[in-house]
């Protein structure tokens, strides 16, 4: 499920508006959980497994750390450790294997570097004392919200605290910086990633006819281009008038992300070169 396919556009429709007649917090946070999950789902059974215990684990290692916080920095350590080996392992022993040259096939779980990053984020900031103990279902829905599951920017817990705790309804000046955002964004993939793709597309595709300058210039500047449109929010100069901080975190996630240039990368999977290798389409 591609942010710009007409199957994502149905699923933001539907949980927007029944989020919006359905008044409670607990309603509105199984509600993003259900449609996070089924989003996610949407790229097999596999991925939504590795995905689900990546959340239980590192929801374990703060519930132990909370009972015995003597022993705190063992068991976030201890859960840092396992989940930067856990990413370690299905990024890049396929690789290790070829220069032991043993052929090692692995399927890749999407958007594993993002949810797995940040995991170990919140491990440290839980650490640090730098976010708060969560409930398990608003770890769930930290975790799984689809608007930026697969796609980014890494979601640190005290951007999303407020929002968690509220669940509130976006106000009229909200949708109006989210449509500005979206267009914006669609502009972007459509008209300068997409045909910058074409070129980066000629390079990997025969790199040993190219010197080195020209590959390092695909590999760090033509690459890593489309990439930056989806965190445009974080560098906007012209936007709408400024909201608080809460109304940001809802609008960046909701409206904004859910149709940013994550489908961008699509074009790049399977590219060792590109930092935007991640398996982003589910089809």
């Amino acid at each position: 499920m591609i942010y710009t396919r007409l199957e994502y556009a149905i699923l933001l429709l539907l949980t927007w508006v029944i989020y919006m007649l359905w008044r409670g917090r607990s309603g509105r946070i199984h509600l993003l959980i259900a449609a996070s999950l089924f989003f996610y789902g949407w790229a097999g059974a596999f991925d939504l497994g590795v995905f689900l215990a990546v959340i239980v684990f590192a929801y374990s290692t703060t519930v132990l750390a909370h009972l015995f916080p003597r022993r705190k920095l063992i068991f976030i350590g201890t859960g840092i450790v396992v989940l930067a080996g856990h990413l370690l392992f299905w990024k890049y022993l396929p690789w290790a294997g070829r220069g032991a040259g043993v052929e090692i096939w692995l399927p890749l779980p999407l958007g594993i570097s993002f949810f797995t990053l940040q995991g170990i984020g919140y491990l440290v900031d839980y650490y640090r004392g730098q976010s708060e103990k969560m409930s398990f279902r608003e770890f769930v829905l930290f975790k799984s919200f689809f608007p930026q599951l697969i796609a980014g920017p890494i979601v640190r817990a005290g951007d999303m605290w407020t929002f968690l705790r509220n669940l509130p309804s976006p106000k009229l000046d909200q949708v109006v910086e989210g449509l500005f955002l979206i267009g914006l964004g669609l502009v972007k993939k459509v008209i300068i990633a997409d045909y910058l793709g074409i070129f980066v597309d000629g390079i990997f595709a025969n790199p040993g006819e190219l010197d080195r300058a020209t590959l390092i210039l695909g590999a760090v500047t033509i690459c890593s281009f489309p990439i930056t449109p989806a965190f445009t929010r974080r560098k906007m100069s012209i936007r709408p008038p400024s909201l608080s901080s809460m109304n940001r975190v809802f609008l960046n996630r909701v409206l904004y992300a859910s149709v940013a240039l994550g489908s961008a990368h699509t074009r790049y999977a399977g590219m060792p070169h590109c930092p935007a290798t991640s398996r982003m389409s589910l089809g």
